[in-house]
């Protein structure tokens, strides 16, 4: 699931030719943990995966719209979210939100730097990713993210923003230092994750450490692209950027009102 795909410049041939233009969606993520909510207790169930999540999901269409995209290819979604037949609700509530740009506002979002997958290295079809990547002893690793998020016009209260780094070779001593924007951010949160999974996969992009920070001011996100500056203090072997996320959460009841059950109207009897 990739959220930065570059197609600025099919838009603008697009629009110059009069052919619309549909990004592809996949229903698969590289390996993770799946950011947890800010309101729940942080990774109380936490699993290792790539199934994406509707967060994730709605984070890549928005990002998509913003860059001007007319509508989605939703590539192999038949088989998505465990192949349920009937399909089952979450895929419908996909349907649903990519139906038009309208109907995620108010929703969970997540927005993340697309990790590399498969053969997409230097000299593939495809773009070139930004993490995995090491970050230089002597200077800061700098890294963009789209976000095409306006909490201002969204009819539903934020209730909470952060950011969600992942990393591997941090040691226990040290601290990571990032900037947004230009602007410090405040310390944050760490998780181990061989602690709260019992079976860790051997993969080279999982993250070992993920590091929370709670973006009290999200107005310091620009509409657009994001510049984040990633170094690491009291460290002296090579640590590498796996993950960089943010999410927004609004206080909403879309999630009781999308699983409740029908109900008869009208007095309607049994058959």
């Amino acid at each position: 699931l990739a959220g930065d795909m570059p197609i600025a410049d099919f838009v603008s041939l697009g629009r110059t030719h009069g052919v619309k233009i549909y990004p592809s969606l996949y229903p698969r993520t590289s390996w993770r943990i799946p950011f947890p909510a800010t309101a729940a207790a942080p990774y109380a169930h936490a699993a290792v995966g790539r199934d994406g999540t509707l967060e994730e999901i709605r984070g890549a269409a928005a990002n998509y719209r913003a860059m001007g995209a007319d509508g989605f290819y939703l590539f192999n979604f038949y088989n998505a979210f465990g192949s349920e037949r009937p399909y089952d609700g979450k895929l419908l509530h996909v349907f649903r939100d990519l139906a038009r740009p309208e109907n995620p506002a108010g929703q969970a979002v997540i927005y993340a730097v697309t990790k590399s997958y498969y053969h997409d290295g230097p000299g593939s079809y495809a773009y070139g990713k930004q993490l995995p990547a090491k970050i230089p002893g002597d200077h800061p690793l700098r890294v963009t993210l789209e976000v095409a998020e306006n909490p201002g016009v969204v009819p539903f209260p934020l209730t909470g923003c952060e950011l969600r780094l992942g990393f591997r070779g941090l040691s226990a001593e040290a601290k990571p230092v990032v900037s947004l924007n230009g602007q410090p951010l405040p310390p944050g949160r760490r998780f181990t994750t061989s602690q709260f999974v019992k079976s860790v996969p051997k993969q080279p992009d999982l993250s070992q450490d993920y590091y929370h920070v709670a973006l009290s001011n999200p107005s310091v996100l620009a509409r657009g692209a994001n510049a984040f500056e990633v170094s690491v203090s009291g460290e002296t072997k090579s640590v590498e950027l796996t993950d960089l996320e943010v999410r927004f959460d609004y206080q909403n009841d879309y999630v009781k009102l999308w699983e409740r059950e029908p109900v008869r109207l009208n007095g309607a009897r049994e058959p």
